[in-house]
């Protein structure tokens, strides 16, 4: 989820290229929305922290708070904020992972390999 539509495409393609699905939401508001309302739970869901209106922060704070197991999706910062107290703000939120922009495409697969392999998720790089 992220408000930049090219941040957006250029991960989208990324990950399309190894093999997942994605689904984008062009801030919190609808980030939550598209958690909570999904047919099917995502295995995962990428956070920019920085977004207008809702936050990464308090988008993952309003995921954490749904009432079902959709509250346990592993969510990785991916921002460009990525001082000492941004990782700790993102972490304390309920986030699983950090990956700071420009977005390498190892750190993303490496951050999406440690919250989804151990939850029985198996991906390819």
């Amino acid at each position: 989820m992220d408000d930049s539509d090219t941040n957006r495409a250029v991960i989208g393609a990324l990950l399309a290229k190894v093999g997942f699905v994605i689904e984008s939401a062009p801030g919190g508001a609808e980030a939550v929305a598209a958690v909570a309302g999904a047919p099917e739970p995502q295995d995962a869901v990428l956070m920019d922290v920085a977004m207008p209106e809702v936050d990464g922060i308090t988008a993952t704070t309003r995921i954490r708070a749904l009432d079902s197991t959709r509250a346990e999706i592993p969510i990785i910062a991916v921002t460009a904020h990525t001082a000492p107290e941004d990782r700790r703000r993102c972490f304390a939120a309920g986030m699983n992972g950090f990956v700071e922009k420009p977005v390498r495409r190892t750190d993303l697969l490496n951050a999406l390999h440690a919250v989804l392999e151990p939850a029985g998720h198996r991906i390819g790089h």
